[in-house]
C-alpha cells in the first residue's frame, strides 16, 4: 500500500517507494528525493551560511554552527557532528516507515588528502547507521562513478555536472551557488546548488540500477559511459555494481 511522503513544504505526495540521494559534508549537505519513476520529488540542503539559507529558505535548513570564543576545537567538532546528525534525523522522521526507501550516499574518497577526511568519515558513518536502523536499502558509490555516470568524465567539474542536470526536465532547483576562480584552471562553481546536483545524480544512479535489475531497461539502451559505470570495478570495489547487494537489515 502506498504511503505519503512528507516533503519540506508540508505538501504530501503518495509514494510506495522513494530514493534519497545524500551528498554529505561537515557544514553543508545536499539531499534529493526521487519517486519510483525517477523524477525529482524535492530537494533540501543544509548550510552554515545564513545568506545561502535565506536564498532558498523553503528548501534549506540553517545549521547555525559557531565556535564560541572559549570553545576548544575538539568540543566544536563534536557539537557540529551532533547538530548535523540531528538535522539529518529530521529528514528521516518525515518518511513513513512503510515506504520502501533506497538511500544512496557517496563513499569515502580514499585517495583524498584532507585534514577533514576523518571527520567526514565520522559523519558518514553515523548517516549510514541511521539509514540502516531506519530499515532502508543502502547503496554506496565511489565519487568517480557518480561523475562518470552523470557526464562521462571521472574528473567532471561542478559546472559540467550542473549542465547535465539541467538537461533533465524534472531538475528544477533554486539553491544558490557562486563562481570560483581558479589559478591556471577554468572557473568553476561551488555552494549548495552543487551539493544538490551531486545528490540528484547519486539518486539517479541508484534508480537506473534498480531499473536494470528489474529488467525494465537494458544496459545496451544506456549511453556507453553509463554502461561503463555499471561495469566498472576498483581496488575498493572489485565487483561491479550490479553484482553487489544493497546494504540492509535481514528480512
Amino acid at each position: 500500500m502506498a504511503r505519503r511522503v512528507q516533503n519540506w513544504h508540508g505538501r504530501k505526495e503518495t509514494e510506495s517507494m522513494v530514493i534519497l540521494g545524500c551528498d554529505v559534508s561537515l557544514e553543508h549537505c545536499g539531499f534529493c528525493f526521487l519517486n519510483e519513476d525517477g523524477k525529482l520529488l524535492n530537494y533540501l540542503y543544509f548550510t552554515n551560511n545564513k545568506k545561502e539559507w535565506l536564498a532558498d529558505v523553503s528548501h534549506s535548513i540553517f545549521l547555525g554552527l559557531k565556535r564560541e570564543k572559549d570553545e576548544n576545537l575538539e568540543c566544536y567538532r563534536v557539537k557540529r557532528l551532533s547538530k548535523i546528525t540531528e538535522k539529518f534525523q529530521t529528514i528521516l522522521d518525515e518518511i513513513y516507515k512503510e515506504t520502501r526507501v533506497y538511500f544512496v550516499v557517496e563513499d569515502y574518497a580514499y585517495g583524498a588528502q584532507s585534514t577533514a577526511l576523518c571527520q567526514i568519515a565520522e559523519f558518514t558513518g553515523i548517516v549510514k547507521n541511521k539509514m540502516y536502523d531506519f530499515g532502508g536499502y543502502i547503496r554506496l558509490y565511489d565519487p568517480i562513478s557518480t561523475k562518470f555516470f552523470s557526464t562521462g568524465k571521472g574528473n567532471a567539474t561542478k559546472t559540467e555536472m550542473l549542465a547535465k542536470a539541467k538537461e533533465n526536465e524534472d531538475f528544477i532547483c533554486n539553491a544558490p551557488f557562486k563562481v570560483v576562480h581558479k589559478k591556471e584552471k577554468p572557473d568553476d562553481i561551488d555552494g549548495p546548488l552543487t551539493d544538490v546536483v551531486d545528490s540528484y545524480f547519486l539518486a539517479k544512479l541508484v534508480w537506473t540500477e534498480l531499473k536494470l535489475r528489474s529488467g525494465e531497461i537494458e544496459l545496451k539502451n544506456l549511453p556507453e559511459y553509463q554502461v561503463l559505470t555499471f561495469n566498472r570495478v576498483t581496488k575498493s570495489y572489485p565487483i561491479n555494481i550490479l553484482a553487489r547487494d544493497f546494504i540492509h537489515k535481514n528480512d
